[in-house]
């Protein structure tokens, strides 16, 4: 943006590009005033698919990130686990997430039709999902269950919900 009465660049953000990587970076940079001697700068960074691999933050402690995304996929580009947010000496380059040093991580299962079938969490509690034509069930780590019944086009004609072996069913009309 130029000020007009003095011709001056008044930069608030700036996002550049280095596709020469593997994986690509993405960096934006907010200025925090208009001298543009202080900023935030985020970099993300992504594979050849477009995936985000990882968002490298800064934090309030110099030399130190926040890193989030840290994804791994399965061989047809699923996320198959994923991590949570983690702190890391700061960087400008990708650094890849060593799993052995990290909490354990959400995994997820699919079935042969791609739909995500199971979560399990770290504490290794799940949710289940199984699909019969128009009825989805729902079973969190709780054993609380909840079905769905949809109609051809997709849309929720019922839902009933068991929770300590009481049921409650709410049906939609269109």
């Amino acid at each position: 943006i130029v000020d007009p009465s003095t011709g001056r660049t008044n930069l608030q953000n700036e996002i550049t590009y280095d596709l020469s990587r593997v994986p690509s970076r993405t960096r934006m940079r907010v200025y925090a005033d208009a001298t543009g001697q202080e900023s935030f700068v985020n970099d993300q960074f992504m594979d050849g698919l477009g995936r985000t691999r990882q968002v490298r933050t800064p934090t309030k402690q110099a030399g130190q990130q926040m890193v989030s995304g840290a994804v791994e996929y399965d061989g047809k580009g699923r996320a198959k686990k994923q991590w949570v947010s983690y702190f890391e000496a700061a960087s400008d380059v990708y650094v890849p997430h060593n799993p052995a040093a990290l909490p354990k991580p959400t995994e997820y299962a699919y079935d042969a039709l791609n739909r995500q079938i199971q979560t399990t969490n770290p504490d290794r509690s799940t949710v289940q999902v199984e699909y019969h034509g128009h009825e989805i069930t729902y079973t969190d780590a709780n054993f609380h269950r909840v079905v769905k019944n949809t109609d051809g086009h997709g849309q929720v004609l019922s839902v009933v919900e068991s929770i300590s072996g009481a049921s409650k069913t709410t049906t939609y009309t269109f």
